[in-house]
């Protein structure tokens, strides 16, 4: 299993510095970049040797997954801008999480909200495929949003799209905000392609490195899911900024892939 950490672009040095595999960045800033920068990026990143093999944080808030401002011709637009970015610099991955633009008013038909979901995970995972790039619906949070909070409503949206590259983006730290981040995983590890994991200091929107005292824990997540199969990309995903608290995380993580106990400074 490879393990990386979500950084901001400015931080990949430091990701490299630290021994992680890959960097994961953040889809809405690569959007944001003209694509000269991004082939500068491209540039950076492979004097490091660093491949960023996943995105996160996929798209801005005005762009729409389902609710009242859904428009597909533009979802579809922006897929197709950052597509050719992450395809740039060899993006594997990418997580569709974004809660912002999948909060759902108060009363909003549900069934509607499912159906904007499909198409545009169907459109997103079409137009990235072109990328070799597998798309993950990410079940988010009750803290986060109120649309896609557990494993099952994204099996289910999976499901629904066979025929398409979609699967489950599994985020321990979201599990663990909704209730179910100790349930088992034979069910869904098959659907999985990516997965995240992380703590926070005091707050949702400051998703940390591992605390130390929670590695039993962690450690027993991570053996469950690899006893249900899973074998590919493991992110630290964080909102602090990088530093050596990742890399006692990195030490962890690795524990917990090899069955070992992490190494102490």
């Amino acid at each position: 299993m490879r393990i990386g950490c979500g950084a901001q672009i400015e931080e990949a040095a430091l990701v490299k510095d630290y021994g992680f595999d890959y960097v994961e960045l953040r889809g809405r800033d690569l959007a944001a970049m003209e694509l000269r920068e991004v082939e500068e990026l491209r540039g950076r990143l492979e004097v490091q040797g660093l491949p960023c093999l996943a995105i996160n944080a996929y798209c801005p808030p005005e762009i729409t997954i389902a609710g009242p401002c859904y428009d597909r011709a533009r979802a579809r637009r922006y897929a197709e801008k950052l597509s050719v970015r992450a395809g740039l610099i060899g993006t594997k991955k990418i997580g569709i999480g974004s809660p912002c633009s999948r909060t759902l008013p108060e009363g909003y038909d549900r069934a509607l909200a499912w159906r904007q979901c499909r198409e545009f995970l169907a459109d997103t995972a079409e137009i990235f495929a072109k990328e070799k790039i597998e798309t993950g619906i990410e079940p988010l949070g009750y803290c986060f949003c109120n649309f896609i909070n557990h494993l099952e409503e994204a099996y289910e949206l999976a499901e629904a799209l066979e025929g398409y590259p979609v699967g489950i983006t599994l985020d321990f730290y979201n599990m663990e905000q909704s209730g179910e981040a100790d349930v088992g995983l034979a069910r869904f590890a098959g659907r999985v392609v990516h997965a995240h994991i992380s703590d926070d200091w005091g707050s949702p929107n400051r998703r940390s490195p591992l605390d130390a005292e929670k590695f039993p824990l962690h450690a027993a997540r991570v053996e469950r899911l690899m006893e249900a199969g899973y074998d590919d990309l493991l992110t630290l995903e964080l909102d602090v900024p990088v530093d050596g608290a990742a890399l006692e995380s990195l030490r962890m993580m690795r524990a917990m892939v090899d069955g070992g106990t992490p190494l102490v400074n």
